[in-house]
């Protein structure tokens, strides 16, 4: 009775708008005050200092200062003008050049919602110069931004990794996988958006030979980045967090002394700024460690797993059960707290029906953050909106094609053998 009351008021602080870390606070002390276990009160600060203290959770801070130092590099500009050069010379080709350099981006926001208001700016008006409706361009941008927190580096990963004790190199290589057959459905989704309506997706002129050059010398710091990620997980040389280091270091030679948008004196902004959002992000991971602990203390996961397998047999059929749930959960709860909440239970089932922890951890998180582009809450569309000035219901109309090809790609990476979705892990062992 204590832990049904205590997630009722955990579901009850969020509907009231009160910040996710107190909602763990509240929640855990609600359980403790039920329970009368007050001896809990005195191990909550070993509780925190353990789930902080380990090595997965240095590469935090390190991708979010690579992230601050990039977006004050005009990375965003650089990197569109390069992929535009390559494809604008096909109609749509600025709507096409938003989801390749979004994911390309990626690697470097590391949050969706960050993306969104990094590119929003920059791209919406290139998408109404091509002629997309007000609400079509605005879901253009939702749509790709997402992928923001699906390729590495993504704060989902670390923190899913953290928490289930799953490899975090492993998730960010099979995220490159997730990323790519996201970004081919949205592409699907604007060709036919594109050919259905003969006034939209004009030509944008390429610039020549000349022009291409240029454009990749300029973007060539910006690519070595997810380069470095990739190349350097693929071939074992870093592990996520020393990825994290060698990112931060290449941004800060990129904004110095390359691109030389950046000054000492902003340096010491950025910092400033990078250490607030870790201590953010920090302190919501250690409130959460609360409800975690009562969560392993009541048993949960292994009732939770006695009662599922007397009616669920198949690993699969698991599997799309918890689509379906966490799918509900995410229309009302953001992704970061989701996967802090329901990770400690959903986790451990998963490996008594004997799935791959690095494949239900790819498909939890892009799971996750299709409630970013769900009506009534997705926080994307609210990023978008604000940032576009488009009316929320025109957006989530245009939204709808888009959400249901994520689904469907969904569904296609939970049913696929893990294999074929973690195909670069092959390559990493060979």
């Amino acid at each position: 009775m204590a832990v049904v009351i205590s997630l009722l008021v955990f579901f009850v602080t969020i509907f009231l708008g009160l910040e996710v870390v107190f909602v763990f606070i509240v929640t855990g002390f609600t359980y403790i005050v039920l329970t009368q276990q007050w001896k809990m009160l005195f191990t909550i600060t070993q509780i925190f200092n353990t789930s902080l203290s380990t090595w997965e959770m240095m590469a935090i801070p390190l991708f979010i200062l690579t992230g601050e130092l990039m977006a004050r590099c005009g990375l965003v500009e650089e990197l569109f003008d390069l992929v535009n050069r390559v494809i604008g010379r096909w109609r749509g080709g600025v709507a096409y050049a938003t989801q390749v350099a979004t994911y390309l981006l990626s690697g470097i926001a590391g949050s969706a919602n960050a993306e969104a208001a990094a590119v929003s700016r920059i791209l919406y008006p290139l998408l109404r110069q091509e002629g997309f409706s007000p609400g079509t361009a605005s879901a253009i941008i939702a749509a790709a931004s997402i992928k923001g927190a699906i390729v590495p580096p993504s704060m989902l990963y670390i923190m899913y990794g953290a928490i289930t004790n799953t490899s975090i190199e492993k998730l960010f290589l099979g995220g490159f996988t997730v990323g790519l057959l996201v970004m081919l459905g949205h592409i699907t989704v604007v060709f036919l958006k594109v050919r259905s309506d003969p006034n939209v997706g004009r030509i944008s002129p390429g610039g020549g030979w000349a022009g291409l050059l240029q454009s990749f010398r300029r973007a060539l710091p910006v690519l070595l980045i997810p380069i470095l990620i990739f190349g350097g997980l693929l071939s074992g040389w870093f592990t996520a967090t020393e990825t994290g280091a060698a990112a931060a270091f290449l941004s800060l030679v990129s904004g110095l002394f390359i691109y030389r948008r950046m000054n000492w004196r902003d340096l010491l902004d950025t910092f400033l700024v990078a250490a607030r959002n870790t201590g953010a992000v920090m302190i919501i991971i250690a409130a959460s460690s609360i409800v975690g602990y009562y969560f392993t203390y009541e048993n949960i996961p292994q009732t939770i797993g006695n009662f599922l397998q007397e009616y669920i047999h198949s690993p699969l059929v698991f599997l799309l059960c918890v689509n379906v749930l966490l799918l509900v959960i995410g229309i009302f709860l953001e992704p970061i707290p989701m996967i802090l909440m329901m990770m400690p239970v959903l986790a451990p089932l998963a490996l008594m029906y004997g799935l791959d922890p690095v494949h239900f951890g790819l498909v939890v998180c892009l799971n996750s953050l299709l409630g970013l582009l769900t009506p009534p809450v997705g926080g994307v569309l609210f990023v978008v909106s604000t940032m576009t000035r488009v009316r929320f219901e025109w957006l989530g109309r245009e939204i709808v094609p888009f959400l249901l090809v994520s689904c469907v790609v969904l569904l296609i990476i939970s049913i696929l053998p893990p294999g074929s979705v973690l195909w670069p892990l092959k390559l990493a062992q060979h």
